[in-house]
């Protein structure tokens, strides 16, 4: 979403209303978000005043279901000249991007307590249980093994 910032170039103090949606991709994450704020011209300066609401759809770190979780974040940037100001236009989406990546966690869980995929059999161990040698170790870790066992 580009947003024509040249009417309040040259006014000191107006402003112009910004609503619309951004949608990203990133491999197993989609992002759509509904932004709604205003670019100020504010003592000569762009400032993008901006609140967003964003429904995250991604995998499950720990077992690859589906996860879809909600997100809102406040922006507040003051808009230089480097890529989200071409000329006079404002691009929304790459300073929402951003915002967005810095306020998403890291990982994302189906649930808190999910039990994640057996290394052995790839089975999902929320939905059943496998029979895989639970305390098998492998022997080129078995040194480390007779540590913890001190």
């Amino acid at each position: 979403m580009n947003v024509d910032l040249f009417p309040i170039m040259d006014n000191e103090g107006s402003e112009i209303a910004i609503s619309g949606e951004v949608t990203t991709s990133d491999n197993n994450l989609t992002a759509v978000s509904h932004v709604s704020g205003r670019a100020i011209n504010a003592f000569g300066r762009i400032k993008l005043e901006a609140d967003v609401s964003s429904v995250l759809t991604t995998v499950c770190s720990r077992c690859l279901s589906p996860v879809t979780e909600n997100l809102t974040f406040h922006i507040s940037e003051v808009i230089g000249e480097d890529v989200t100001l071409d000329g006079t236009a404002l691009n929304v989406d790459s300073v929402t991007m951003m915002y967005l990546f810095m306020h998403m966690p890291i990982q994302f869980y189906c649930r808190d307590d999910c039990k994640g995929l057996c290394a052995e059999c790839g089975a999902n161990l929320n939905n059943e249980t496998c029979n895989c040698m639970v305390g098998e170790i492998d022997e080129r870790l078995a040194a480390l093994k007779k540590l913890l066992d001190r």
